[in-house]
This record gives structure tokens, sequence and C-alpha cells, in this order.
């Protein structure tokens, strides 16, 4: 097995090519590039965002509880400043999974074949979703084809850093989801 880091298309096929513009979205071929130019139009407008605002928005991953397939949607991230001059980015996630003493989360830092993932990715959930009542998520169950380690309840969020540091986020995509779809299906720790 190859070392080297493989993105797909939405469309299912091996990329090719990515955005020249952000470097941050793939394509198998110039003609899907094109044809998703109108989306990706604002997202990589998005990229271009000042970091020393304190609100910023990004497009997240949301794995709903009543449909089969995740979406994408806007997040608020809250920017708090440290003494140290460092930025702190808060997701404002009340709305979808719950409050904030409510959520709980997890990194992926590893892809589908054990790979370091360069833009790692940050999964939000119900703390208690396994006991609090939440119905079974729809979307999760068909990805992992119901083989997942746990019954994974209520929505699921995900967002994406920018880079290994994990300081910041930036817009996630369709073609981030095989590791999120294997993260919930092998997952081995309890969430």
């Amino acid at each position: 097995m190859s070392g080297a880091i493989q993105h797909w298309c939405w469309c299912g096929r091996l990329c090719t090519s990515w955005c020249s513009r952000c470097e941050r979205q793939w394509y198998c071929s110039a003609e899907h590039l094109e044809a998703d130019w109108p989306r990706h139009k604002a997202e990589c407008g998005a990229l271009a965002q000042p970091s020393n605002s304190t609100q910023v928005t990004v497009q997240a991953m949301m794995f709903p509880v009543d449909q089969e397939r995740p979406r994408m949607v806007p997040i608020t991230l809250r920017g708090q400043e440290h003494s140290n001059g460092t930025m702190e980015w808060v997701p404002r996630l009340q709305g979808i999974v719950g409050h904030e003493s409510e959520v709980s989360s997890m990194v992926i830092t590893k892809g589908v074949g054990g790979e370091t993932l360069r833009f790692p990715l940050h999964v939000f959930f119900r703390t208690h979703f396994l006991t609090d009542g939440s119905r079974t998520n729809a979307s999760v169950h068909t990805l992992t084809h119901g083989q997942a380690n746990y019954q994974w309840k209520g929505p699921v969020i995900a967002l994406k850093f920018t880079g290994t540091r994990q300081s910041a986020y930036t817009n996630i995509s369709m073609s981030d989801l095989p590791p999120l779809v294997y993260f919930m299906t092998y997952l081995n720790s309890r969430p």
C-alpha cells in the first residue's frame, strides 16, 4: 500500500487536481471543478476572511438524525483571544447539538489507511448520547451500514482544522467523509 495521501472527488473517483486558489478542494477532472465552482466559490472566498476577527463562519459537515446523508452547514466560530496573543476558536453548536456542557468531542488525526491527516477533523456529539434518549442517527447508521461499534445517537457535527497544530478551523468538504465514516464505524474507545 502506498504511503501517499489520496483524495477522493465528490463523485467517488480519485482526485488528480485541486482548486488553485485555496488548494484545499480536490477534483477528479477540470469538468468537476467547473461544475462545483458555484458552490465552492463562496467557500473559497471564506478562506480569505481575516483571522483577527472575533467571529467567523466555516462550513461543517452535519450528520442529521433524520436523514440518510450528511450535509454541509455553516457554523459560527467565536474567537477568544488569550493573554499571550493566541486565538482560540470555539464553535457555536448549541442550536444543533446542545448546550456546551452537554457536548463532547474527539479529534481524528489518522485516515482510513492509518496515514496522518494533514488537516485533522474535530467531531462533536452529545456527551451522553447513549443514555440521554437521543434518537439513532440515521445518517451515521446508513454510512456505516449499521456496523458501527456504537449506536450513534443525536446529531453529529464535524469540523476541519487548518493544520496539524489544531489551532483554527477551515471549511470541510465531502472529500473528508471517508476518515469520518471510518472513525464512526471502528471507534473502539467509548466516546
